[in-house]
């Protein structure tokens, strides 16, 4: 939407906000090309409704609101009393603090298992042991003896 129209909308709404009863002020928070342009050139419709509804209108720009998001807020009479004797400057949205979020490997935290614990629906079996018989000794065998000569020059190669 373009400034104008934003604008015209924020004027009715404000009117709504001024025409109910018991009504001490309306707020109208609104970012900075808007305020603006509700100051300068639709300063005379405001007037119009602070005389017609005998409650004041006050433009806040506020630098944290971006186009097309404003706020109206309407203080009765018996809300009128701290809230209504700040500067407009200081009535804006607070100030948030950039918040800057470590990540789990920043702060050193081991990752978590997937699966914690699993409490199984019956024990586990249990393995029985079974004795196996002591293998027997081998037999010894004679150790051959190598035959000399020739013959046994030959089975050696």
């Amino acid at each position: 939407r373009s400034v104008e129209s934003l604008s015209l909308s924020i004027i009715r709404v404000a009117e709504e906000h001024a025409m109910k009863e018991n009504t001490g002020q309306v707020l109208v928070q609104a970012p900075v090309e808007i305020a603006n342009y509700l100051l300068n050139e639709k300063r005379s419709a405001l007037r119009e409704i602070e005389q017609r509804h005998d409650a004041p209108i006050i433009i806040v720009a506020d630098e944290q609101l971006h186009t097309p998001h404003y706020e109206v807020t309407r203080l009765r009479e018996n809300e009128l009393g701290e809230e209504s004797g700040k500067p407009s400057y200081q009535r804006g949205t607070p100030r948030k603090l950039p918040v800057h979020a470590l990540t789990k490997s920043q702060l050193n935290i081991p990752p978590a298992p997937a699966v914690t614990s699993i409490k199984p629906s019956q024990p586990a079996p249990v393995r029985e042991e079974v004795t196996e018989p002591a293998p027997a000794p081998a037999p010894v065998a004679v150790a051959p003896v190598p035959a000399s000569g020739v013959v046994g020059w030959l089975k050696r190669i």
